[in-house]
């Protein structure tokens, strides 16, 4: 049987001013790589198998999130206007400690459900861009600005 995941993002409430990473990441572009970025938008993506059922994702959301400061959702985070992404996952091997403090979170929501203690979890920073850049301009951004070598 495939895993079946769901998918929870994180992302600073666009009502609230800028983005502080995303500007931070929009001004080093420009700055030290000469690449126009346009605005920028962050999300942290959250992905967890098995896949959540309805009161457990409600619960999971409101755990995840400061509603004051931040858009909590599932599935993928809805981005008008931005023509490029980047998705900065971990390389194998290295340890997700966000993750894992998902899966805490979880175990901890819903004591006694074998399905979450032995579940997965695992996390990712999602860049978006407003402008349409090249797959090299992504790539010079992924490795020199956002990405982490390990």
């Amino acid at each position: 049987m495939p895993e079946t995941w769901t998918h929870l993002f994180v992302s600073p409430r666009p009502d609230r001013g800028a983005d502080p990473i995303g500007e931070r990441v929009r001004r080093q572009a420009a700055d030290f790589l000469s690449i126009d970025t346009g605005r920028v938008a962050t999300s942290k993506v959250y992905s967890v198998s098995p896949a959540l059922d309805a009161a457990r994702i409600e619960r999971a959301q409101a755990a995840l999130g400061n509603r004051v400061s931040c858009v909590v959702g599932v599935g993928s985070p809805a981005c008008a206007g931005f023509r490029s992404f980047l998705s900065v996952d971990k390389r194998p091997g290295v340890t997700d400690d966000e993750g894992r403090a998902l899966l805490t979170v979880l175990c901890d929501l819903f004591p006694g459900s074998p399905e979450v203690a032995s579940g997965r979890a695992t996390s990712r920073d999602v860049y978006w861009l407003e402008r349409t850049l090249s797959p090299t301009d992504l790539r010079r951004i992924a490795e020199e600005l956002v990405g982490n070598p390990l």
